[in-house]
C-alpha cells in the first residue's frame, strides 16, 4: 500500500496547484536534477488539501540535502534572478490594462512567468523547512549561507501562488457571470478549462461545476469528482501516514505555542478555510484554520486567540501573532477536522493544548 503525507492545505486554485505539480514535475527536474513524480490534491468544498507521495518525499529531500552547496541553484546571482522573476510577475498581476488590451495574450504570459519563477520557489520552503535540520546536518555550518539566502528568497516571495489566484478570480470571476455561471467557480477550473475559456469562450457545464464544488480529487493530472475522500484512497490502495498528534486527552489537541497567553484561554471555536469566510468571523471567537495568510487579517485582529494545523515560528501566523500580541498556537496538525464551529475549547499556554470544555 502506498504512504502519502498531507503537505499542507491553502486556499489555492485548481489552476495554481495544476502549474505547480506539472512544475514539480516537468520544470524542476531540469533545474533541480530530479523532480517529484506525482502530487495527490483534494478539495474538500471548501479548500484544498495538498498530499505527496512518501517514498517520492523522500527520495527527494535525499537527493537535494546531498547537493553541493556550490550548485548554481543555491548562488546570489540565481537568487536574484529568481527574485527579479517573482517582480516580474507581480508587476503583470497589477496591471489591468495590460488584461483589457489583449487577454489571450496576458494568460499566456502568466503562464510562461509562472513556469519559469516556480522550480526556485520551493527551495525556499523546503530545505530551510522540513529539509533543514538533515540540511545542517549534512553540510555543517557552511549550510547555512545558503539557508540564509534561501529564506531571503521565500519572504520575498511569499504569498504569490495566493495572488495569482486572486487575480485570477478578479479578472475571470464577473465574466463567468455573463456566461450564466458563479464567479466563485474559477478557482475550480483547470489550466485547460481556463484557456478554453479565455481564447474561445467555453466553459465546462453547470453540472459539472456544481459536482466539482462539493468536491474531487485531482489524481494523476485529472480532476475526479468525489465527496468521499477516504473511500477514494482506499479504493486505490493509499493510505495517510502523518495526521497523527499528541492529544492532550480525548478532547483534544495540541500544538507550538508562537505566542503565549495567560493561564488558559476559553472561547467557541470558528473556523476558516478560505478568505471568503473572513467577513463572516465574529468578535471573539477563536480563530481556527489551516495556516492564515495577509487577507485573514481582519479575523486575527478580532479573535481572541489564532489556532493553525500548520507552521512554524516563521509562519505567517506566528508572524502576525507576535506583531498583535495576540495569543496563538500554531502546528497542531487536525485542529480543523477535530473542532467544529460553536465548539467551546480551552487553550492551556503552559503545555500548548487545546480541548473541547
Amino acid at each position: 500500500m502506498q504512504e502519502i503525507h498531507l503537505i499542507f492545505t491553502r486556499d489555492f486554485d485548481q489552476w495554481v496547484q495544476e502549474m505547480v505539480r506539472n512544475s514539480l514535475v516537468k520544470d524542476c527536474p531540469k533545474v533541480w536534477g530530479t523532480g517529484f513524480s506525482d502530487q495527490i490534491v483534494h478539495f474538500n468544498g471548501q479548500t484544498f488539501e495538498w498530499y505527496r507521495y512518501k517514498a517520492d518525499m523522500d527520495r527527494v529531500s535525499k537527493f537535494m540535502v546531498k547537493k553541493p552547496l556550490g550548485d548554481r541553484i543555491y548562488s546570489p546571482k540565481t537568487q536574484t534572478g529568481f527574485l527579479a522573476d517573482v517582480a516580474r510577475l507581480r508587476r503583470t498581476l497589477k496591471s489591468p490594462q495590460a488584461v483589457r488590451r489583449a487577454e489571450q495574450e496576458h494568460l499566456a504570459n502568466l503562464e510562461k512567468l509562472f513556469r519559469k519563477f516556480y522550480p526556485y520557489y520551493p527551495l525556499g520552503i523546503f530545505l530551510p523547512g522540513a529539509w533543514k535540520n538533515d540540511f545542517l546536518r549534512y553540510h555543517g555550518s557552511s549550510g547555512k549561507r545558503v539557508l540564509k539566502t534561501l529564506t531571503h528568497s521565500r519572504e520575498k516571495s511569499e504569498g504569490l501562488l495566493k495572488e495569482v489566484g486572486l487575480h485570477l478570480r478578479k479578472w475571470l470571476g464577473p465574466k463567468l457571470v455573463k456566461y450564466q455561471s458563479s464567479r466563485e467557480f474559477v478557482r475550480l477550473l483547470s489550466v485547460a478549462e481556463i484557456r478554453k475559456f479565455v481564447f474561445e469562450q467555453k466553459l465546462p457545464s453547470q453540472q459539472v461545476l456544481k459536482a466539482r464544488s462539493r468536491g474531487y480529487v485531482y489524481f494523476a493530472g485529472r480532476i475526479l469528482p468525489t465527496r468521499n475522500f477516504v473511500g477514494f484512497l482506499k479504493r486505490k490502495k493509499i493510505k495517510v501516514g502523518n495526521l497523527e498528534n499528541s492529544p492532550s486527552g480525548a478532547h483534544g489537541v495540541s500544538g507550538t505555542v508562537a505566542y503565549s497567553g495567560q493561564g488558559v484561554t476559553r472561547g467557541r471555536a470558528q473556523r476558516i478555510f478560505n478568505s471568503d469566510q473572513v467577513s463572516g468571523f465574529k468578535n471573539g471567537r477563536i480563530l481556527v484554520t489551516p495556516m492564515t495568510s495577509p487577507e485573514y487579517l481582519p479575523a486575527m485582529k478580532i479573535a481572541r486567540a489564532i489556532v493553525t494545523d500548520e507552521g512554524g515560528v516563521t509562519s505567517h501566523a506566528a508572524i502576525v501573532a507576535r506583531e498583535l500580541k495576540k495569543p496563538c498556537l500554531i502546528g497542531t496538525r487536525i485542529a480543523t477536522k477535530f473542532f467544529r464551529n460553536g465548539d467551546l475549547v480551552e487553550i492551556n499556554w503552559k503545555s500548548g493544548s487545546l480541548k473541547k470544555l
